[in-house]
């Protein structure tokens, strides 16, 4: 099963699209159960979960999905849909590690460059702190 199989599954059983944006609890939740799948049960990472919601038109980051993560069994205490929803899905050995080697490289390419071009700008600063201070 797909990560993308798997959320279409999720909207059909909950009638809720877990990419929509609102802070609404019952979406917040099937978005839980469905950051709950993707980690636990195609034991994807975080980075590629991310990719996952950027993809479906939902921006998040590393540290809202984590906290989806860790708040699903609490969630699943107060609303017992989503265990029924959770049991729907059966997983055999499946392990979707997309993690794209080229979006991370690309990632710390520009955080290295941004560095970079810090450090020129403070070497020319420095350079001009240097000549005006010798005048």
């Amino acid at each position: 099963m797909t990560p993308q199989e798997v959320a279409n599954k999720i909207t059909v059983l909950s009638g809720i699209d877990p990419f929509y944006n609102t802070r609404e609890p019952r979406v917040i939740e099937v978005r839980s159960l469905l950051c709950f799948l993707l980690r636990e049960k195609l034991e994807m990472r975080w980075i590629a979960i991310k990719q996952f919601f950027k993809k479906n038109g939902r921006k998040t980051d590393n540290a809202s999905l984590i906290n989806s993560y860790k708040k699903y069994n609490l969630y699943k205490r107060n609303n017992k849909s989503l265990k029924k929803w959770e049991a729907k899905f059966t997983f055999e050995n499946e392990n979707i590690d997309q993690i794209d080697q080229v979006y991370v490289l690309q990632n710390r390419c520009r955080t290295l460059e941004r560095k970079i071009k810090n450090c020129e700008e403070k070497n020319k600063e420095n350079i001009r702190n240097l000549i005006n201070s010798r005048r």
